[in-house]
């Protein structure tokens, strides 16, 4: 499922965890419990937990269904706990298209994932990476404080 997961310390504190997983469904589900094991054993605020598992599970789940990375590939998570805000990175080996909040479909079943990414950080944006055709899909939220 996961092939490696690596925790940067600062004073004693993990502040960031990068974890690489397999392109595959259980993808989503293995991201979403390492960062809740990362975030409630490290102790921060757990008020933006819900949400930042939420944004996770929707970066990694759009990685797997809308990029070369769903065909076997890797999905690498980046996450970055900063004084003020958290930041959520999806790096995917990318598509034709890119990443984009569609028009809301009421009775489609797909198609929101963006939207609520959208709705529950305070910046997404995404960056190619030269040379690969992958790219990163990147979110913010801030802190509670």
């Amino acid at each position: 499922m996961t092939r490696e997961i690596f925790t940067k310390m600062t004073n004693g504190v993990p502040v960031a965890l990068f974890l690489h997983l397999l392109g595959n469904e259980r993808a989503p589900k293995a991201a979403r419990a390492i960062l809740r094991d990362f975030w409630k054993g490290n102790a921060f605020d757990e008020s933006c937990l819900d949400d930042l598992l939420l944004v996770t599970s929707e970066l990694v789940t759009n990685a797997i269904l809308h990029t070369a990375s769903g065909d076997g590939g890797m999905v690498v998570l980046a996450v970055q706990v900063r004084p003020s805000c958290v930041r959520i990175e999806v790096t995917d080996e990318g598509s034709p298209t890119e990443p984009r909040v569609g028009p809301p479909e009421v009775f489609t079943e797909g198609g929101k994932g963006l939207a609520l990414v959208a709705a529950l950080t305070d910046e997404w944006s995404f960056a190619p990476l030269l040379g690969t055709g992958g790219r990163t899909v990147i979110a913010e939220r801030a802190l509670p404080e």
